[in-house]
């Protein structure tokens, strides 16, 4: 006897062979088999937020909440934390208003999203706050420029990790705020660029730059105390069959010796890296971070700086794992799309 299989058509057209569909769900970062399509990824540049809003979530709605599965209903917690991650998973970020400034606080808001990421900073950190002394070696000396009030270029961070953190959480407790800051007007602020809008640039105005940062590792080292990370990886990590970016990686504080590039390739990143800063520069956007209001970004895809400051800033945070958020939004996606089928008629 013959076998006869059937199949959905929904579930045909999702997982399409066409190039056109391979590369969509590439840029998605889904196979839109669980939870449905997700929204789209939105690339933005500086001038996508000057006349759209910056995505925001309310934190009393975010808070963890006991499972509501057999409740067949969807509680507004839920919602607002399917939310954050949708808006995570479309610009690669998302601040959440009303945020305790305490560690306590801080934790319970990383948990609702994903699992928190132990570093060599610890689980959770605290900049400009009284954590900050655990990050001073024996000389006095921070062992990290994020614990300064300098200028901080656009970056991701620990790019000297094999495997750097998928998220990385801003809780700011108190803003520098003082009047003729020598900084500037902008001092104090939060810079964000993506990593996506950068890579396009670069496509358009200087593919050689592109060409060479998809495909050449740069190396990267941090050194503090008893701590001493390398790792070598791509500036830009791309899709081998459909060319969409899955990862972006850069900190130009954090390079190392070129001991890895050959004689060649050591002029041409010299050659190179004015263009991809040119499209950093380009790519960036400033905001000022507020007390009670908690940023969360996708560390593989959004750059992030800051504005150097006089005065007291200080934010605690933590780092969050690269899968367990995905997850969280897959689940809670797909069990929000069955309540919803189930109360159709």
């Amino acid at each position: 006897m013959p076998q006869v299989s059937s199949f959905d058509a929904l579930w045909l057209r999702q997982h399409c062979y066409s190039e056109s569909e391979r590369r969509r769900r590439a840029i998605s970062g889904e196979a839109a088999a669980e939870g449905g399509t997700l929204p789209f990824v939105q690339v933005w540049g500086p001038e996508y937020f000057a006349t759209a809003p910056l995505p925001h979530v309310a934190w009393h709605s975010v808070l963890s909440v006991e499972s509501s599965a057999n409740a067949g209903t969807v509680t507004a917690r839920e919602d607002a934390t399917l939310q954050a991650l949708e808006a995570l998973h479309k610009y690669g970020f998302v601040l959440v208003d009303g945020v305790s400034g305490s560690v306590e606080a801080t934790r319970e808001l990383a948990e609702s999203i994903g699992l928190i990421l132990p570093s060599i900073y610890g689980d959770i950190w605290d900049t400009g706050g009284e954590l900050e002394m655990r990050y001073k070696t024996s000389e006095g000396e921070m062992i990290d420029t994020a614990y300064s009030n300098a200028s901080l270029p656009l970056h991701t961070d620990c790019t000297y990790m094999n495997h750097p953190p998928g998220l990385q959480l801003f809780n700011c407790v108190a803003q520098s705020d003082i009047e003729n800051d020598p900084f500037g007007p902008k001092a104090g602020c939060t810079k964000l660029a993506d990593g996506m809008h950068v890579a396009d640039i670069l496509r358009k105005t200087s593919p050689e730059a592109f060409d060479f940062f998809s495909r050449t590792p740069i190396p990267f080292v941090h050194r503090a105390g008893d701590a001493c990370l390398r790792s070598r990886a791509r500036v830009f990590s791309v899709d081998q069959a459909t060319g969409a970016l899955s990862e972006v990686r850069y900190n130009e504080t954090d390079r190392d010796v070129f001991h890895c590039l050959s004689e060649a390739e050591v002029p041409a990143f010299y050659s190179h890296v004015r263009a991809l800063e040119e499209a950093l520069d380009k790519s960036e956007m400033h905001f000022k971070l507020t007390p009670g209001v908690a940023l969360i970004l996708d560390n593989r895809r959004t750059l992030h700086g800051r504005v150097g400051f006089t005065g007291r800033r200080n934010l605690v945070g933590c780092y969050l794992t690269a899968d367990d958020w995905r997850s969280n939004l897959r689940v809670k996606r797909a069990r929000k799309l069955a309540i919803q089928e189930a109360s159709v008629p």
